[in-house]
């Protein structure tokens, strides 16, 4: 059953690397984070297999106290399955950060040239804006000086001249 959760979970994050084309930087670190996963995996293992060991060491002392027993053992039994609830709690909510850190580093390994672009388009505009209209600007730009269209020089044009005025009555 383990095996097949950590094949399944295997299957997940291999169609997510065919899927996003991670870099090496990104495989390792998802690296990493399936080894944190499977170290805390192990370690509630390794709690579940003690506590097994001590209920049945308890039952045997038993002997005659049967519904004692019976009682103690529900009781470990109930103890252990939350914690085993819990266990996979956390491993749930590390898998859900794991993804969403991955996803995070992707969008903006996704959008880096866009920034740069954007940050071009606002030099440009500081040099050569002066007063020009924003759609003769935009018209000037796109395809031209940057590998952007009309509407995106307009809005990054736009975007300027806001910076500009927030700046002035700042």
């Amino acid at each position: 059953m383990k095996d097949d959760r950590l094949n399944g979970a295997l299957s997940a994050r291999r169609a997510e690397i065919e899927a996003e084309q991670l870099s090496l930087d990104e495989l390792l670190d998802m690296c990493a984070g399936l080894s944190v996963l499977m170290d805390e995996l192990e370690r509630v293992a390794g709690d579940a297999v003690h506590k097994v060991t001590v209920l049945r060491d308890a039952l045997r002392l038993a002997g005659q106290e049967h519904d004692e027993a019976i009682e103690a053992n529900g009781t470990m039994l109930s103890r252990i399955a939350i914690e085993a609830l819990k266990a996979t709690e956390r491993l749930r909510d590390a898998q859900t950060e794991a993804r969403r850190a991955t996803a995070r580093k992707a969008a903006d390994s996704r959008h880096t040239e866009t920034r740069a672009i954007k940050a071009d388009v606002f030099a440009w505009c500081e040099e050569n804006l002066g007063g020009k209209s924003i759609d003769s600007a935009a018209e000037a730009i796109a395809g031209k000086h940057f590998p952007i269209k009309f509407t995106t020089a307009r809005k990054y044009i736009s975007e300027y001249r806001k910076s500009m005025q927030s700046a002035r009555t700042a």
